[in-house]
């Protein structure tokens, strides 16, 4: 393996570590107070920017589960949000 690849190799596996360490943290907050606060539609919005420069195909696909489920986590946040609103 040449120094570059090794380089990339590197990059991408803390590339894939910040990114996972970020969905974590939103995941977290979302499930513990029930409401995706701490910048977890920025975190959302990074992470699936990010996500495509991540080369590991397992790697990408691990987290993209992650941001399936904080999408899935803000999207029930969001709707809540609306019938909470529509009671008061």
């Amino acid at each position: 393996m040449t120094k570059l690849a090794e380089l990339r190799a590197k990059t991408d596996a803390e590339l894939a570590a910040l990114i996972g360490e970020h969905l974590d943290q939103a995941l977290y907050y979302a499930m513990k107070t029930g409401s995706p606060d701490h910048g977890a539609e920025e975190t959302f919005a990074q992470s699936r920017r990010l996500l495509s420069a991540v080369e590991d195909p397992r790697e990408r696909a691990r987290l993209q589960i992650k941001l399936d489920r904080l999408r899935h986590a803000l999207e029930q946040s969001s709707s809540q949000e609306v019938r909470a609103g529509a009671v008061l």
